[in-house]
């Protein structure tokens, strides 16, 4: 049956009455559908709950129809009622068309995104074809890495290794993003962090030590871990410098042995790295020590 003017509609909460505004005006043999008619309305005080939810729902194609029957006394069909479900398990058309994109990054995207959906056939695409970009060619496994979510972070820790040095820090920075993990599994993030450090690429190294700052609850407090992490203070590269030094904040005090020597660093740019490293530390003995070194030098 055809909906008409006076009809009831519900949706969710909201109850709305069809009507047919244009048949209530003499429009002078017009086309009514050529018309802009401005009506003054009073709103409401109160909006109904999720209206925002049901119109994404609508735009999105996730709305299906469902008809419930409604019976007389004696159990005889009456009528079918006619229902609105949303079914978050309803795929749109045109995100699961992206999965054939040929931008990998947008593939990549429709990938994550399908990955969040309940489980289902087009799920369980996603995350083959997501798998298949992380061993395809290295523009595909750098977009794929920047989707890959904490489900799949075993792909991204091996990778943290890959001989590229585009991918692995690319797989370095996905990984410092993911702070809610256990302990457990992030210190295994940190040692491939601290292996990244040995590589002669200052974008890798920049990268390991991003995740070493983001992850640096799981930092095993051991000299050879600080004394590691202190070396790139004398890098050329101004910014893995300036990575160093923001990580090295967070040393305890029995780490601050492998700043002092650097202190008396013939490079001006390491020893402003120092600096900075120490006044930015809240450890009182990290401010001790850059006193009592100003005041040596004073004196010399």
């Amino acid at each position: 049956t055809a909906i008409k003017d006076g009809d009831i509609v519900h949706f969710g909460s909201l109850e709305c009455r069809v009507g047919d505004e244009l048949a209530e005006f003499d429009v002078g043999g017009q086309d009514a559908s050529e018309m802009t008619m401005l009506t003054p309305v009073t709103l409401g005080q109160r909006l109904a709950m999720g209206t925002r939810e049901l119109r994404e729902a609508l735009e999105q194609n996730l709305v299906t129809a469902v008809f419930q029957p409604i019976v007389e006394k004696g159990g005889t069909l009456a009528a079918l009622e006619a229902l609105g479900e949303q079914r978050s398990n309803l795929v749109p058309a045109w995100l699961e068309a992206r999965l054939q994109d040929d931008d990998p990054r947008a593939r990549a995207l429709a990938c994550n995104l399908l990955l969040a959906m309940p489980r289902g056939e087009v799920l369980q695409r996603a995350r083959q074809q997501l798998l298949e970009m992380l061993r395809g060619s290295e523009i595909e496994v750098v977009a794929a890495i920047e989707r890959t979510p904490l489900s799949l972070s075993s792909e991204l820790l091996q990778r943290c290794d890959h001989p590229s040095p585009t991918v692995a820090r690319a797989a370095l920075l996905r990984l410092a993003r993911f702070t809610s993990e256990e302990a457990a599994r992030r210190q295994h993030w940190v040692d491939s962090a601290r292996r990244a450090l040995s590589r002669p690429e200052a974008s890798v190294r920049q990268a390991a030590l991003r995740l070493l700052e983001q992850h640096g609850d799981v930092l095993a407090e051991t000299p050879d871990c600080w004394q590691q992490i202190a070396t790139p203070l004398e890098s050329p590269v101004k910014s893995v410098r300036a990575q160093a030094a923001s990580l090295m904040t967070q040393a305890p005090p029995t780490a601050l042995v492998w700043l002092q020597p650097l202190l008396d660093s013939s490079l001006l740019t390491t020893t402003r790295a120092v600096v900075q490293c120490l006044s930015q530390s809240a450890r009182k003995e990290a401010r001790e020590l850059l006193q009592s070194t100003l005041k040596r030098q004073g004196g010399q």
